[in-house]
This record gives C-alpha cells, structure tokens and sequence, in this order.
C-alpha cells in the first residue's frame, strides 16, 4: 500500500491550500488552539506506517476500554475502508506518547 498519511482531505505538512487560506470555519479549528500540532502528529505516524490518518484516529479511539464502538461518518468508500482496517492497528508506546505530547486540556468551545 502506498504512503497515504494526510489523507484525501488534508495537504502535506505545512502546505495551504486556498481554502485553508480562506475557510473561516477551518481556521477556527487550527488558530492558536493546538489543534494544527495534534493533526501533525497523527499525520506522523500515519505517514511512518503508511496508513491514513483516519485509520490512526480510530486506532486511538478504539484503544479505550470505555469505547465500545466508534461512531463513524463514511460518505465516501474510502471512509469504511479505513474503519475496516483500522480495526487491525495498535499503536505502540511511542506512537501514543507521540499522539499525546500536543494535547493540552481545554475548554469545550463553541458554546456560550
């Protein structure tokens, strides 16, 4: 399987695309808050093993006992692909500490 990391939705590392540029929902969700170095290293490790971000984050999710089921949101082929085969990814120690190492607890947003 070929590399395919950022997945169909998301640029290589440090590329703006003109939506990126312009969206001012996706802004939102990467101004200042952590959340551009939280999908950075999710890309990492997908990139490291050449599976998509996707399947990392269900990877993550699923590996909490209190997760019985990821509800997944497949509007394309793909999307149930990569929820298939992330069933079978286990992240290592140094992946999860490496997923961990950005996040910082915050405040729920968007609420008033």
């Amino acid at each position: 399987m070929e590399p395919t990391g950022q997945g169909p939705g998301r640029p290589p590392l440090g590329v703006q695309t003109e939506r990126s540029q312009n969206d001012p929902v996706g802004k939102s969700a990467f101004d200042g808050d952590g959340n551009k170095d939280i999908a950075d290293a999710v890309q990492q490790v997908a990139e490291n093993r050449g599976i998509s971000m996707a399947q990392v984050g269900l990877a993550w999710v699923m590996r909490h006992p209190v997760v019985s089921a990821p509800i997944v949101g497949a509007t394309k082929e793909h999307h149930l692909a990569d929820a298939i085969a992330a069933v079978d990814v286990r992240l290592t120690d140094d992946e999860i500490a490496a997923l961990k190492a950005p996040y910082t607890v915050r405040k729920p947003t968007g609420y008033s």
